[in-house]
């Protein structure tokens, strides 16, 4: 018995579950956990499962319209419902709600009466469903290495730092309904079959590869580009070109995967003919490829959502290639580069090439078992002192994406166009006072009109300490409509320093406060910090109703700093 518990322990995928457990731990106590997992694209993705298993409404292809207003109307307000055949068909495939449906069955089966599949319940149970993939990604992954006789430690560090240092954190944990874990396992278990079957041919490894590639068809189509990385998985064209020769000569073999991709396809096509009324249709409507102008450079290079930029551990491939030259592997670096390069022109030049609001260039987090591979490779073969510099650079790629993941999450990197100088101004920075500050957002627009302003030349507020700096009366029907007041001043803005500048709106009658907002005060600066100079912001008040007069306050709360505040100007627009 004791034999057999040692025998069950020894085998257990320990460093998968140590990574596991580091994202719950770090979701938990770091990052602080995500209220909202289904959202945007995600919501798109999991969609299919409420529409198909709470308000049973997937099969509406033969409904009327204008008899079901209600129906129509409530699924062209989520988005990505477009008009198509007879109908309204979801744009996003299906793959993933397949992959989710185990985890959103068992929320049916334990959820509230009414539950419209939305709830806490189910946003945790998207979180769990991330990671079971997550853990199968990395089981296929270690898998494939070891194949390739990859040493247990080399394949570890790889998939902490698959995980770690790259946006596969950020889409395992806040947003656990994007596609992009699901594809991340389709992807690794696909290579591992094929590698699989390649060492041991077996019927049923072939079925695998099938179903496996049929299902990276259904998640993102576009993945299926994954075939073009197959002949790296041979040691020599030769090789490859010798199997290929093989599984042609006994044709009869091929049935397999293709029956069992078929079948998975088909999942799809039903879907649609349930939805529009046709077997095929392009869901996308009129977004598309621009394949006359990629955007090549800036898909890999830009501040805004450059791969080696926002996942920099990727470019460790560079000496790998190198080392697999040197070792005169022409044959793997060639596939390798021009797989690369295709998939990142066709990426590239998809019509939104950022991928609108996200960290890193998230298309990319299914392909990275392609870097890796090759990344495995080196450091396996290589010399110490080739390897240990760049073990060591991984450790900080490490930090820096736990970093950079913590700021996406807190508002502190931008969710879409980011700037060089906005990067570099909060760089492994985490501090509170550094939520919103690439947020700023001044109002010039000539809509706007200034009504009044006021002015104090100096304040000056010693350290944890707050003082009113100007204070002005308004009638209440003047909040009717939106009010803009703009704030200048002139102090030194130290990057250290979290102290805030608020303004307030409070009924003279009632004592209610209709609006705060305070704003760190080094958000005033822009830029333009640790100096003297002038800064400004804007506050946007939305507009309330009420019959009493409203007393609008700018008040400093200091924090260890003090405030030395001059040339203090408040202005009242509308």
């Amino acid at each position: 018995m004791k034999l057999r518990i040692v025998t069950i322990l020894k085998f257990l995928p320990w460093g998968e579950m140590l990574i596991v457990g580091a994202i719950v731990l770090l979701s938990a106590y770091y990052f602080n956990g995500s209220e909202s997992l289904i959202a945007a694209d995600g919501k798109g993705y999991y969609e299919y499962l409420p529409s198909a298993f709470i308000r049973h409404d997937l099969n509406r292809h033969s409904i009327d319209t204008t008899e079901n207003a209600v129906l129509f109307d409530e699924l062209k307000q989520m988005g990505f419902y477009l008009p198509a055949g007879s109908g309204l068909a979801n744009k996003y495939f299906c793959g993933t709600a397949v992959l989710m449906s185990p985890f959103f069955l068992t929320g049916t089966m334990i959820a509230d009466a009414g539950d419209n599949g939305y709830s806490p319940l189910f946003q945790n149970l998207m979180f769990i469903s991330a990671l079971f993939y997550l853990f199968g990604a990395l089981i296929f992954f270690r898998g494939l290495l070891k194949l390739y006789r990859i040493s247990p430690a080399v394949i570890f560090a790889c998939q902490v730092l698959m995980v770690f240092a790259t946006s596969t954190l950020h889409y395992t944990y806040n947003e656990s309904s994007f596609s992009h874990v699901y594809s991340l396992f389709a992807v690794s278990g696909f290579l591992y079959f094929v590698k699989a079957w390649h060492v041991s041919p077996r019927k049923w490894r072939l079925v695998m590869i099938g179903l496996l590639f049929g299902l990276i068809c259904i998640i993102r189509p576009v993945n299926g580009l994954i075939l073009l990385f197959v002949p790296f998985l041979f040691d020599s064209g030769v090789e490859f070109v010798s199997v290929l020769k093989q599984i042609f000569s006994v044709r009869w073999k091929l049935i397999f995967p293709i029956a069992a991709f078929l079948i998975v396809v088909s999942v799809q096509m039903i879907t649609w003919y349930l939805q529009c009324g046709k077997f095929f249709i392009y869901s996308y409507g009129d977004e598309g490829f621009n394949f006359l102008s990629p955007e090549y450079f800036r898909f890999l290079f830009s501040w805004e959502r450059g791969v080696f930029i926002y996942a920099p551990v990727l470019l460790m491939v560079v000496p790998a290639l190198f080392f697999m030259a040197t070792k005169r592997e022409f044959y793997r670096v060639t596939v390798w580069l021009l797989f690369f390069g295709v998939t990142v022109y066709i990426l590239s030049s998809w019509h939104v090439w950022s991928y609108g609001c996200s960290y890193g260039q998230r298309p990319m987090i299914e392909y990275y078992p392609v870097f890796f591979l090759p990344i495995a490779f080196f450091l396996h073969r290589s010399h110490g002192l080739l390897r240990w510099p760049l073990i060591a650079a991984g450790g900080f790629f490490v930090y820096l994406a736990v970093i950079q993941t913590y700021q996406y999450r807190n508002f502190i990197l931008r969710w879409e166009s980011m700037t060089k100088e906005g990067y570099w101004s909060i760089f492994l920075r985490t501090e509170d006072h550094y939520r919103g500050y690439l947020y700023k957002t001044l109002y010039n627009d000539p809509g706007f009109r200034k009504m009044e302003e006021y002015n104090r030349d100096s304040l000056r507020c010693d350290v944890f300490y707050s003082d009113t700096v100007l204070v002005f009366k308004e009638p209440g029907e003047t909040f009717a409509k939106m009010q803009l007041i703009k704030v200048t001043l002139t102090d030194y803005f130290d990057t250290r320093d979290p102290a805030v500048i608020e303004v307030s709106v409070r009924d003279s009658a009632s004592g209610n406060l209709n609006y705060a907002f305070g704003a760190s005060k080094m958000h005033f600066a822009g830029f333009d910090t640790d100096k003297e100079t002038a800064g400004r912001f804007d506050y946007l008040i939305p507009a309330f109703n009420s019959a009493s007069p409203q007393i609008v306050v700018l008040k400093v709360y200091t924090n260890a700093y003090p405030a030395r505040l001059r040339e203090i100007s408040m202005s009242r627009w509308e």
